[in-house]
């Protein structure tokens, strides 16, 4: 009696006696399949990424030694002769100037010998024509009119009102602390106000312009004293502001300071 071998595989060894159903056993079984699959799928696409270059080389040197130029030759035509007696041109006729109405310009001679009388255009016949050497009508061209009604009139160019608040508002180069150095350090107290002790707030008002310009400069609230003066002066003087913009864009923008006049009492 011959001995028969039986080959039992390690998944039927491991899942003998259990439920083969469940599915890890039939994923087991085809692993070893799907394995090899990958493998050989990964080596012809390394084999690919390393011969492919040098064939795609290859394949584009011989595109260009199929290439022919290829030349049009293109024959042309002589020109047709040219007829003799059609050669010469014709003279252009150039109609004459139309005649322009003029009195003739009488030259003043001074001689001893007696003068024929000779007919002198007035002032009023000059005026309506020109002196020249001989007298002759002119051609009328009649009235000339002018169409107005394609004309365009130019529209005076007004400037936008002034925002008072605006997403970014207009500021004193450097910031507020340089503003208020430049008021203390500009400032002169005006000798009317220090001899009535007059003391208070000036609230003045202009307009930062779309170039950082300072202009439209008015007293809202004054104290009178000649401080009033003092800060539209001031204020004048200002160095150009950095402007205020409305979505991205320079516009004009109203703005009030209050200006403070205080006396020192110690």
């Amino acid at each position: 009696m011959k001995n028969q071998t039986t080959y039992i595989s390690f998944d039927e060894l491991v899942f003998d006696s259990r439920n083969k159903e469940y599915g890890a056993y039939f994923l087991r079984k085809i692993y070893v399949k799907h394995l090899f699959i990958a493998m050989f799928t990964s080596l012809l696409l390394l084999l690919f990424a390393i011969t492919g270059p040098g064939l795609v080389k290859k394949l584009k040197k011989e595109e260009e030694k199929v290439k022919v130029e290829k030349t049009t030759v293109v024959a042309l035509e002589a020109p047709p002769p040219l007829d003799e007696d059609k050669a010469e041109l014709e003279p252009l006729e150039v109609p004459p100037a139309p005649l322009q109405e003029m009195i003739k310009f009488t030259v003043p001679e001074v001689t001893d010998e007696p003068i024929a009388e000779q007919e002198i255009a007035t002032q009023e016949e000059l005026k309506e024509s020109y002196a020249g050497e001989k007298t002759q009508e002119g051609v009328d061209f009649g009235e000339v009119t002018v169409d107005t009604t394609s004309l365009k009139t130019v529209e005076e160019v007004k400037e936008p009102e002034p925002f008072t608040f605006v997403e970014q508002m207009p500021t004193f180069p450097g910031g507020q602390s340089l503003f208020m150095k430049y008021l203390r350090e500009n400032i002169k107290y005006p000798d009317e106000a220090i001899e009535n002790n007059i003391q208070g707030k000036v609230m003045v008002e202009f307009v930062v312009g779309p170039g950082g310009n300072i202009k439209n400069i008015r007293v809202v609230r004054g104290i009178g004293g000649g401080c009033d003066e003092e800060a539209m002066r001031v204020i004048k003087g200002m160095p150009k502001w950095n402007v205020g913009k409305q979505n991205g864009v320079a516009v004009p923008v109203k703005v009030v300071v209050p200006i403070a006049f205080t006396l020192n009492t110690n």
